[in-house]
């Protein structure tokens, strides 16, 4: 199943997400997607630059197991922590389960320097309540901001959870989205991390 839907980084998702990043101008941090690579399928995240170029890949390192899932006998696990360095700040990379796990985005923070965690993920709308307290928590616990992108409405029978954010380095909201498609909009101050 997840062989058949899977490309490379260079494939026609990836692709057509580097042609829209050239054509807004924008970071588009794309994803995830399953990855063909040549050791096996891999869970990546990609970010593109506003040139449309990659500037960073994420493998998924926490696998899942549960609600029909079997990332761990499909896939192969990351082993990579990622941080990035542009114009916006220290960006570090991370997909859905991950959230779960306070050291990687405590490793991020300190050992690479992340002001920023960007979050995509397709958590299940039965799971909201620990979505917003693990968002806000990652962000406390380690004094940065967290953006956060999950899927909105309806697949094989799962209603997913929305709600995408930015959560400041105190903890608390700027901006979220409710339960369907939205669109977060909200300003970050860098300096805040290191008040």
């Amino acid at each position: 199943m997840y062989h058949d839907g899977s490309e490379t980084l260079q494939g026609e998702t990836i692709s057509r997400l580097a042609e829209k990043a050239r054509a807004v101008k924008a970071y588009i941090l794309a994803g995830s997607i399953v990855e063909r690579a040549d050791d096996g399928l891999y869970n990546t995240a990609v970010l593109l630059d506003p040139k449309g170029k990659i500037i960073a890949t994420y493998r998924k390192m926490h696998l899942f197991n549960l609600m029909g899932s079997q990332e761990t006998v499909l896939l192969k696990r990351g082993r990579d922590i990622v941080a990035v360095k542009t114009e916006l700040g220290v960006l570090g990379l991370s997909i859905c389960y991950d959230l779960r796990f306070p050291e990687l985005y405590r490793k991020m923070a300190i050992n690479k320097g992340v002001e920023v965690f960007l979050l995509i993920a397709a958590w299940p709308l039965v799971r909201l309540e620990n979505w917003v307290e693990l968002s806000h928590a990652r962000a406390n616990e380690n004094q940065c901001y967290l953006i956060s992108c999950d899927c909105a409405g309806f697949n094989r029978g799962n209603q997913y959870l929305g709600h995408s954010a930015i959560v400041d380095p105190h903890g608390v909201s700027i901006a979220s989205g409710g339960i369907f498609e939205w669109i977060v909009r909200g300003e970050i101050d860098i300096a805040e991390v290191y008040k």
